[in-house]
């Protein structure tokens, strides 16, 4: 990927996150703080960090949250699916294990669906594996999750 790309697709993500946080407060209410962590790249451990830290203003309860602005994949034989490599999914089940919490994904593709956004939970088994193989651009392994199994919610 080439740095133009790269910085591209950074500011993109950043724009969907700006948008989620409005959402996030209005959906969840006080009952929830939403903590932009989005600087915050990686933790101690080198695990990569979600975007945004839920607090539960009652129990102190944390939850993760990261934003991901991503294209639909429509890989031969399978139905729409979201997803992302195994370096990424590694990471955020040993956030969530770390903190004996959710970790959430949020996926969105104006191309796809623009007047809504998907969510996953990462304690939600994948639906497949794609396997890229070798090609060049880091994990060939990648975890799919079918659009149709997300829950949706209308922006």
């Amino acid at each position: 990927m080439s740095n133009n790309n790269f910085n591209e697709c950074l500011k993109i993500g950043k724009e969907w996150e700006t948008r989620l946080v409005p959402w996030l407060e209005k959906y969840l209410g006080k009952k929830w703080e939403v903590v932009d962590t989005s600087d915050v790249h990686r933790d101690q451990d080198g695990d990569q960090f979600p975007d945004f830290t839920l607090v539960n203003q009652a129990t102190e309860k944390v939850s993760f949250l990261d934003a991901k602005k991503r294209c639909i994949y429509k890989h031969k034989g399978h139905k729409p699916s979201f997803g992302f490599d195994k370096n990424f999914y590694t990471s955020y089940t040993n956030i969530a294990k770390k903190y004996n919490t959710k970790c959430y994904v949020g996926f969105y593709d104006p191309a796809f669906d623009a007047k809504h956004w998907y969510l996953l939970d990462l304690a939600k088994p994948e639906d497949f594996i794609f396997d890229y193989g070798n090609n060049g651009f880091g994990q060939p392994i990648c975890y799919r999750w079918y659009v149709g199994s997300l829950q949706k919610f209308k922006l």
